[in-house]
């Protein structure tokens, strides 16, 4: 039941709550971190959904294609395109999927 919390609290734009949801969890899934990236991207508060794209690494959470699209849409969503442009590229060109492609055209265009 908390997840469905943090998605309502991210859409409303209380982000202080769903933070405060968010740092609560035991486990903190990729579904969690990327309701976070996208909720700081949609309130433009890029360089919290940036750092917490390079957090979830660090917390032994791997990146998935969802939370790529995540973070892109943040970056494109806020102008910064180096930034999306770098945090995408970790990743290796080939390997990218069409919809992941997809976003780095969006973003660099």
């Amino acid at each position: 039941m908390i997840g469905p919390r943090l998605d309502f609290y991210t859409r409303t734009g209380r982000i202080d709550l769903a933070n405060k949801i968010f740092d609560r969890l035991p486990v903190k899934d990729s579904a969690s971190w990327i309701t976070l990236i996208l909720g700081y991207g949609m309130l433009g508060e890029l360089d919290v959904a940036i750092n917490l794209f390079e957090s979830m690494r660090e917390d032994g959470v791997e990146y998935d294609p969802v939370s790529h699209i995540a973070v892109l849409t943040a970056c494109s969503l806020g102008g910064l395109v180096e930034r999306g442009r770098s945090s995408s590229m970790k990743c290796k060109l080939a390997t990218l999927s069409q919809q992941k492609r997809t976003m780095l055209v969006w973003l660099i265009s």
